[in-house]
């Protein structure tokens, strides 16, 4: 075994983005806790070379972020201990070209493709620059594989324990919670057709929601935008409506109440390339996962635990399921919890191309 240190440099990392901690940041816990001891990693920020505030011309922000980036790139490039370098879709021209001098300099290029959502003409340039690519299903891979010789490593989402609640805070008179969450883009509904739909199925279940007292939780990083929405899709209601910007604190409370997850996937979507990140983080905290079908990427394992709203409507078979689902919920959390040592073996061997 070769006992050189060897580092892993990890460009622009962010526990505040899903992509980021559910999938690659892996590789700097497994530096940290890893049996092999010359191994460590290291986080760059590589300026966006667009960014800049309002007060700032876009030239002088441009070429002071080219600057930096080239001051960062020159100084990673020259670090002999720097063997490789890990990164998520890349978001401007900078990244691509820090991944094209790190192919030159032969340090090894890892590139996590979570979606093709946006950046996509620099995603697909860094798949073809990259030596490995990793993404968190076959069916994404399948989408990407025409454009690269070199085969694709599926490794499907870790499980967001960041999000978990420690505990259940549950009274016997509270009311039944719904809970959405997830991101939604300035545009809304337009890009989050998911969203739409969620908004959809609450107007037509309206009436089975009020008599049963169920109130409705949206966390999303545009809190405000997604009640709106919500509101201008169902009009005027007497249901107990309530928006959280997204944080893991937020999460969590909203994780610990009882209730369901509606959580449904653009259509049709037995074509959805999703990860089922969110379904197995509701399930595995307690939630009943309502859906408008079964995701593909998710285990057979685990549909036998969603319930299907037909015809877009909630209906009295999801207030069964959630009874059903006290007895049910260990076997859930066993198979998820499975899946997580085979997730961390994935990473493992990743790592282990390094070394």
């Amino acid at each position: 075994m070769n006992t050189q240190s060897k580092t892993i440099c990890l460009i622009n990392a962010r526990e505040e983005s899903a992509g980021c901690r559910l999938r690659w940041l892996t590789l700097e816990e497994i530096c940290f806790y890893n049996k092999y001891e010359n191994l460590s990693s290291k986080r760059l920020e590589l300026p966006t070379i667009l960014r800049r505030t309002k007060e700032e011309s876009k030239t002088s922000r441009v070429l002071s972020n080219i600057l930096q980036a080239f001051q960062i790139g020159a100084q990673l490039l020259l670090n002999r201990r720097v063997k490789s370098i890990a990164t998520g879709k890349p978001s401007s021209r900078a990244i691509l070209l820090l991944l094209l001098a790190c192919k030159t300099f032969r340090k090894t290029v890892i590139v996590d493709i979570c979606d093709l959502d946006w950046s996509k003409k620099y995603t697909l340039a860094a798949i073809r620059i990259a030596d490995i690519v990793t993404t968190p299903t076959e069916y994404l891979a399948d989408e990407i594989k025409h454009i690269r010789k070199k085969p694709l490593f599926v490794i499907p989402d870790k499980l967001d324990y960041a999000c978990l609640p420690s505990h259940k805070n549950v009274a016997a008179n509270d009311p039944i919670d719904l809970l959405w969450f997830g991101n939604l883009e300035k545009e809304g509904a337009i890009r989050r057709e998911s969203f739409a739909i969620f908004c959809k199925i609450i107007k037509n279940s309206k009436a089975f929601l009020i008599k049963n007292n169920i109130s409705i939780t949206i966390i999303s990083p545009r809190a405000q935008d997604s009640l709106e929405m919500l509101f201008r899709a169902i009009g005027n209601t007497s249901l107990h409506c309530e928006s959280l910007k997204w944080s893991p604190l937020a999460m969590q409370s909203a994780l610990a109440k009882k209730g369901f997850a509606l959580l449904p996937y653009k259509e049709p979507i037995k074509s959805c390339k999703k990860s089922p990140n969110r379904i197995e983080l509701a399930l595995y905290s307690g939630r009943t996962v309502l859906s408008n079908g079964f995701l593909p990427s998710l285990d057979a394992e685990l549909q036998k635990h969603i319930t299907i709203c037909s015809n877009n409507q909630i209906d009295n078979s999801a207030l069964k399921a959630l009874k059903k689902s006290k007895n049910t919920l260990g076997q859930a959390r066993a198979l998820i919890e499975n899946k997580q040592i085979k997730i961390s073996e994935k990473w493992q061997a990743i790592a282990d191309t390094i070394i």
